[in-house]
């Protein structure tokens, strides 16, 4: 009797957190997602998965290594900025990209068409030292409404 007034809600509270992790970290991940096809305007957190059309420059390049946990594997990923299609001239960066594919070494610029969700730039997401890398490297600087779009 004394097991059921205590063991009863301890378990059910136990499972019921096991169930919430379990939806929120990994039944997330594996849903399948309406991407939404945006300009460089219509950027906004309020639509997180989008397809855009831009040029990429490949100018600057960081390789990012991000730890795995429990539910995840650890994934190593390519920074790199993201402009509106045939803009081969701006520096400040709207979209930075991060993406499982390495880019090829000789091609400076790409146009092409992105699928992936948009984050906030947190230093979660992008390093403190990102932005001085592509001052640095590149002479680039992060736009005031800069997102991130990470591509699966």
């Amino acid at each position: 009797m004394r097991f059921l007034r205590v063991g009863l809600p301890l378990a059910g509270t136990a499972l019921a957190l096991v169930a919430a992790f379990w939806w929120l970290l990994v039944a997330e991940s594996g849903a399948p997602k309406a991407y939404v096809n945006v300009s460089f305007d219509d950027i906004s957190l309020s639509q997180p998965h989008i397809e855009i059309d831009g040029m990429a420059h490949y100018t600057v390049v960081i390789h990012q290594r991000v730890p795995g946990n429990l539910f995840r594997d650890e994934r190593e990923l390519y920074v790199f900025a993201l402009f509106p299609e045939h803009d081969m001239k701006s520096r400040s960066i709207p979209l930075l990209v991060r993406s499982p594919n390495k880019p090829e070494d000789l091609v400076s610029y790409e146009m092409m068409t992105l699928q992936g969700t948009l984050r906030a730039p947190t230093r979660d997401v992008l390093p403190f030292q990102t932005e001085g890398l592509f001052g640095k490297r590149g002479d680039y600087f992060f736009a005031d409404h800069m997102l991130v779009l990470d591509v699966p």
